[in-house]
């Protein structure tokens, strides 16, 4: 007989429905990069990923492009040691200016010297005081 066209969504099927995706390009903005594999919502995918070829839809797990996943684990991989190393980085920074302060700190509790190393008792003259 007569079968509707339209689905009603409701505002739960909205925020649970994902489809899975392997990207074909990086989207920087989006935090997505070439040869991922994830679960995003469908309008997402419609919208923004699939627009010039950005995106395709997996359907099965044989869908997957490996060497493009491979590539895609190496370069997080990369980005991980880089991101390790600008951290211990940092750490070092850090310190070395904390151990700068504290050398500055104890340098100004001193007590400083009456006289200084261009002036001496030799050249020092106090009216009515004869060495």
């Amino acid at each position: 007989m007569f079968r509707p066209s339209s689905v009603c969504l409701s505002a739960l099927s909205k925020r649970t429905v994902r489809v899975k995706v392997q990207v074909l390009r990086d989207f920087p903005v989006l935090k997505l990069f070439r040869g991922q594999v994830l679960s995003v919502i469908p309008s997402l995918m419609r919208n923004q990923l699939h627009n010039e070829n950005g995106a395709r839809y997996i359907l099965k797990d044989s869908d997957i492009d490996n060497n493009l996943q491979d590539k895609h684990f190496k370069r997080m991989k990369d980005m991980r040691k880089l991101e390790a190393k600008r951290q211990r980085d940092r750490e070092a920074a850090l310190l070395a200016a904390k151990k700068y302060r504290e050398e500055q700190l104890a340098k100004s509790r001193l007590p400083k010297p009456v006289l200084g190393r261009r002036l001496t008792l030799k050249k020092v003259r106090i009216p009515g005081l004869h060495f």
